[in-house]
């Protein structure tokens, strides 16, 4: 599990950022290492997703400028809305899938 913030810079948050960052190379080098062995690895990158750990910043006024400044789709993600993405790097539909990285953030990363 990555994050968009391994693609986008967020102030105030270098190390979650680079941390993040490095999952993604992390998951294209894995994916050359074990691709002899038909394994495949790839991330998922979301966005903003109400979380109880977030959930009292996005209600507030504040928050919710951010979602309407930074989401195209003016909301946050629902926790639910990723189940379809967690499995679906699990499914015979990405046979021919590796070191991909999958960006769930209701357009964020557009801009």
């Amino acid at each position: 599990m990555a994050s968009i913030t391994a693609m986008i810079g967020m102030a105030n948050m270098s190390a979650y950022c680079a941390s993040k960052a490095g999952l993604v190379q992390l998951t294209k080098v894995m994916a050359l290492e074990f691709i002899k062995y038909n394994i495949q690895v790839n991330a998922l990158c979301p966005g903003y997703f109400l979380t109880p750990m977030n959930q009292k910043f996005f209600e507030s006024e504040i928050g919710q400028k951010v979602v309407q400044k930074t989401i195209p789709m003016n909301r946050l993600g629902r926790v639910e809305e990723l189940k379809g993405t967690a499995i679906y790097p699990a499914s015979a539909a990405t046979n021919f899938m590796t070191g991909s990285c999958l960006v769930i953030d209701g357009g964020q990363t557009i801009w």
